[in-house]
């Protein structure tokens, strides 16, 4: 199949959006309600509880193709019990393992049922985590060019958990879910500004809990991201950025800024909290003075017959700010 043309570095931007937030530290109240995009809950918690977090995702898009052969590619965080780290922060902090799976799919319907261990180490107290993934479709269109329509589903169907809180639920859910598919045969069809003879068909369309958008540096529409969070086609992450904040539509320069305003003990607290948080501190610190001149009041020039690189003036200002997401 094709390269993912960089779409790693917006999916992970994705799957690591609100992983922890400034000030970084697991006192700040912001930091103990976490694991708030894309949760996939099991299906069991959902209906005994009457959880409001869903226990499937699915989307519906259109390919253009005159034969099937996608790649679809499943991402999300696990928690990690026990953390991956060995220092233990002063409050209870969860840290997280990403997980990437992906499959070759040329006919249809497809399906596949996978269990992972929801505990790094042997615990018979936790139970595995077991997903399911479907894709079917269907000849949407077939003249002049062939049009398939697709629905591909994630499910939670995790027989048993350790207990019906909402702390033993997440250990045993899938956060932060969103997937890729990627063809060679054909293109995706733009469900945000698609061709005028498919609006009719994308009006049709449904998604629960997640947001398909055309993706790729070559913007070629051989990539769809399916995204919990509402981003527009080829998104991309600014290429001015420093690194991840955990907070993408946040201003990097404003928290930059306030990071270096904390106090040695508020550092100290978040550094001792995981090593993600604690790298992403030490970059902030270590910034030049040219780095941080880079960040500020960089724009973007974006109209429908322009690139969306940056437009430098002749006076060496940009035309509109800019934040994580270009």
């Amino acid at each position: 199949m094709n390269s993912w043309q960089n779409t790693e570095k917006i999916a992970d931007a994705v799957l690591y959006e609100g992983y922890a937030l400034y000030p970084y530290r697991p006192s700040a109240i912001k930091n103990q309600q976490r694991w708030t995009f894309g949760r996939i809950v099991p299906e069991i918690y959902h209906q005994k509880t009457q959880s409001t977090d869903p226990w499937f995702r699915r989307a519906q898009t259109l390919l253009q193709a005159s034969s099937l052969a996608i790649t679809l590619r499943l991402r999300f965080l696990q928690i990690a019990e026990p953390p991956l780290s060995p220092d233990s922060p002063s409050l209870s902090w969860q840290q997280a393992l990403p997980r990437d799976f992906s499959w070759t799919i040329t006919s249809l319907p497809w399906d596949k049922t996978i269990e992972i261990p929801a505990h790094l180490e042997d615990a018979g107290a936790v139970k595995n985590i077991v997903f399911h993934v479907e894709m079917h479709g269907n000849l949407f269109i077939s003249e002049p060019e062939p049009v398939w329509l697709l629905t591909t589903t994630i499910k939670n169907v995790t027989p048993d958990i350790s207990g019906f809180d909402e702390a033993s639920a997440l250990r045993h859910s899938l956060i932060a879910t969103h997937w890729l598919l990627s063809t060679e045969t054909g293109k995706w069809v733009s469900l945000l500004d698609p061709p005028r003879s498919f609006e009719d068909q994308v009006a049709t369309l449904t998604q629960d809990g997640v947001w398909p958008v055309l993706a790729g540096d070559e913007q070629d529409g051989k990539i769809c991201l399916v995204s919990p969070i509402i981003l527009y086609d080829y998104p991309t992450v600014a290429d001015n950025s420093p690194g991840d904040f955990f907070d993408g539509a946040e201003i990097d320069e404003m928290l930059t800024l306030r990071i270096l305003t904390l106090t040695d003990a508020e550092k100290e607290e978040a550094m001792r909290a995981d090593p993600k948080v604690q790298a992403l501190l030490e970059r902030t610190q270590n910034l030049s003075r040219d780095d941080l001149y880079q960040l500020h009041g960089m724009a973007y020039r974006v109209s429908p017959h322009s690139s969306t690189l940056p437009h430098k003036e002749e006076d060496g200002t940009h035309d509109k700010e800019d934040s994580h997401y270009e």
